[in-house]
C-alpha cells in the first residue's frame, strides 16, 4: 500500500494596491525682508554653450569631361577595297586613351565589308589622331573610346 501523493499548495498573492506614498513635507523659512540683499548693478549676461559645430558640406558632384578629338584620324581607302570596286566601307575600333591624349591598345569591334581592309585601315589612321583625355575635376585621366570610321573612294 502506498500513500497517496502529497496535495499541491498553492499561496495567494498578497497584493498591494497601487498607493503613491505620502508626500514629504520640508519646512523652509522664508528670508526676512531685512535680509534681502538686492543687486543694483547691470544686468550680467552669462554666455551658454557655444552652438554646436556646423555639419560639413555635402561633397560636390564631379566634373567629368570625356574625351574629344583634338586631331581627327584621316585613314587612307584600303587598297583591296578599291581593288575590289568597293566604293564605301567602315571600321568600328576601340582604343585606349592616354592622360597626354594618345592612343593606345587599339582593336578591330567590327568593318563592314568584312575583309576589305577597312579594320586595319582605321587602326593606321589611329597612330597619328589625337585626343583630349577625359578629365574628372581637371584632372587628365585614362580611358577607352569606341567609334566608327566610315571611308568613301574619291
Amino acid at each position: 500500500n502506498t500513500p497517496p501523493p502529497p496535495k499541491l499548495q498553492v499561496r495567494e498573492p498578497i497584493l498591494s494596491p497601487d498607493v503613491p506614498p505620502p508626500p514629504v513635507t520640508v519646512n523652509v523659512e522664508a528670508t526676512k525682508k531685512e535680509d534681502r540683499v538686492e543687486y543694483s548693478g547691470p544686468p550680467v549676461i552669462v554666455p551658454g554653450p557655444p552652438p554646436p559645430p556646423a555639419p560639413p558640406a555635402p561633397p560636390r558632384p564631379s566634373v567629368i569631361t570625356n574625351p574629344s578629338w583634338a586631331r581627327q584620324p584621316r585613314g587612307e581607302f584600303p587598297s583591296r577595297a578599291q581593288s575590289r570596286n568597293i566604293e564605301t566601307g567602315s571600321a568600328t575600333v576601340n582604343c585606349g586613351v592616354n592622360p597626354n591624349g594618345s592612343t593606345t591598345d587599339c582593336n578591330i569591334v567590327s568593318e563592314d565589308p568584312a575583309g576589305a581592309g577597312f579594320g586595319q585601315a582605321a587602326l593606321t589612321a589611329m597612330r597619328s589622331a589625337r585626343l583630349q583625355p577625359r578629365q574628372v575635376d581637371g584632372v587628365a585621366q585614362g580611358s577607352r573610346v569606341q567609334f566608327t570610321m566610315r571611308f568613301r573612294l574619291e
